[in-house]
C-alpha cells in the first residue's frame, strides 16, 4: 500500500538516529519535558497516518511494550507524562485494532490509569467551584428542581 505525500514523516531528525515510532526514541529522553515532547511526537506520528500498518513500523511493538511496563511511562510520577502516555496508547489501540498489542492485564492497567486520571479531573473541577454539573452547586435535587 503506497503512502500519500504531504504526510508528516516518521523519519528521525538529523540529530536523532532512531525512528520516532520505537522504544529507543522514547528511552533517549533526558528530562520530563523531553519525555512529554517525545510522547507528543509519537502521538502525532500515529495520528498523521490513519492507515499505518504495524508491520511497516517494526519499532512499534517495542514502543507499545515500553509504554505499559511497570515503573515506566504509564506509571510515571508526573501526571502530564501519564496523560501523554495514555494518548499514545489510545492511538496504538487504533493502529492495532482489532487486536491490541497488550495482554489483558496490561489493557486493564491502561484503563485503570485512565479512570484514575478522569477521577482526578472531577476532583479538580469540584475544588475550583465549577462542579461537574457546571453550576457550582452541591447537586442536591431539592436545590436544582424546577418546581
Amino acid at each position: 500500500m503506497s503512502r500519500t505525500t504531504g504526510r508528516k514523516s516518521r523519519r528521525p531528525s538529523q540529530q536523532e538516529s532512531v525512528p520516532i515510532l520505537s522504544a529507543a526514541y522514547l528511552k533517549n529522553a533526558k528530562s520530563k519535558k523531553d519525555i512529554i515532547s517525545r510522547l507528543s511526537a509519537i502521538t502525532n506520528a500515529l495520528e498523521s497516518d490513519p492507515e499505518l500498518d504495524p508491520s511497516d513500523a517494526p519499532g512499534l511493538a517495542s514502543l507499545s511494550t515500553l509504554l505499559v511496563q511497570p515503573d515506566s511511562f504509564l506509571h510515571h510520577k508526573d501526571s502530564d507524562v501519564r496523560l501523554h502516555t495514555l494518548l499514545a496508547c489510545m492511538e496504538l489501540f487504533y493502529v492495532y485494532a482489532p487486536e491490541p498489542p497488550w495482554d489483558e492485564e496490561e489493557i486493564l492497567n491502561i484503563f485503570r490509569v485512565m479512570v484514575r486520571m478522569l477521577g482526578n479531573l472531577g476532583h479538580t473541577l469540584e475544588s475550583s467551584g465549577s462542579g461537574v454539573d457546571g453550576g457550582g452547586t452541591s447537586g442536591n435535587s431539592a436545590e436544582t428542581s424546577c418546581g
